[in-house]
């Protein structure tokens, strides 16, 4: 039997199929480059009633893992199956396994919407506070894809779980502001005691990583409700106004500007313009628009 035949069997939902195969065959196969298990097609695709079967066979491996270090359970809280996600945790699979760099089913279910996904690990005993290989943890994926309901579960699981740094020393509201979550950016200023400006290794803060990212609307909540400061400098002495110029950030770059801030403010260390780092980028039309408001070309 091929293994290609039991993975259509499984796209078609034909039960049938493996009501006829052997299931001391279907327990061993695996797919000759991804080592996936016909359990991992059926977590993938959420098809429950061949999930149950093989379950039920008593001759399959359920912490089975792939090339990717992924057991059934993390296929099917990835997709937001739940019912699959409920039939493994019902035989006692493990609930917080670790895949390739340090992922667990928790984690992967933080990057998409399901709430309910979210829940059922979290009350079968999921670690909302364990970390992957960068030191995030699930407050940290959440953060990052913004799904607001999501975050707001984990810090009703866990209170304090906003307090947590990844290994170059970054925030969840770091996360947020950099991937433009606003939502999800105002509701930690409002409800987590996230200091003012605090600075990852690099002495990059949150509104940094919003303006260089363009995302002015989170920049704004940054700003206003959270007291952040345009003039904070990291490492190499460049403020907001450097970033946001040497990304190439236009109408975060007009922003900063109306804010009084000098069009060839020059950075601490470098004595770089804003000019200088745009140029340096080849990011023409903000080098342009910047000499329209009076960049000085020989500065």
């Amino acid at each position: 039997m091929e293994f290609k035949a039991v993975q259509d069997a499984v796209i078609a939902n034909n039960l049938s199929f493996f009501e006829n195969s052997s299931t001391e065959l279907l327990a061993c196969m695996q797919h000759s480059k991804s080592f996936d298990t016909p359990l991992h097609i059926a977590c993938r695709l959420g098809k429950a009633d061949i999930l149950k079967y093989l379950i039920d066979s008593n001759k399959t491996n359920l912490e089975a893992c792939n090339r990717e270090g992924k057991r059934p359970l993390h296929e099917a809280a990835h997709n937001s199956h739940d019912d699959c996600v409920c039939l493994l945790l019902g035989h006692k699979v493990q609930v917080d396994p670790f895949k390739s760099g340090d992922w667990t089913p928790l984690m992967l279910a933080c990057t998409k919407s399901s709430l309910s996904t979210v829940q059922i690990l979290l009350q079968t005993g999921a670690d909302p506070c364990l970390k992957n290989k960068d030191g995030w943890n699930s407050f940290h994926i959440a953060c990052r894809e913004g799904h607001l309901t999501i975050v707001q579960c984990l810090m009703k699981f866990k209170p304090d779980i906003w307090n947590t740094k990844s290994k170059n020393h970054r925030s969840p509201l770091h996360t947020a502001a950099l991937y433009g979550r606003t939502e999800t950016v105002l509701y930690l200023v409002t409800e987590c005691s996230y200091c003012t400006d605090e600075k990852d290794c690099c002495g990059v803060t949150p509104l940094m990583d919003a303006l260089r990212a363009g995302h002015v609307d989170t920049a704004h909540v940054l700003i206003n409700l959270h007291k952040a400061s345009i003039t904070e400098e990291d490492k190499m002495g460049r403020q907001s106004l450097h970033l946001t110029a040497q990304s190439g950030m236009l109408t975060a770059l007009e922003y900063l500007l109306g804010k009084g801030l000098s069009v060839n403010s020059r950075s601490a260390r470098l004595l770089e313009t804003p000019l200088h780092l745009a140029a340096m980028e080849g990011h023409s039309q903000t080098g342009e628009r910047l000499i329209e408001l009076g960049a000085e070309i020989n500065a």
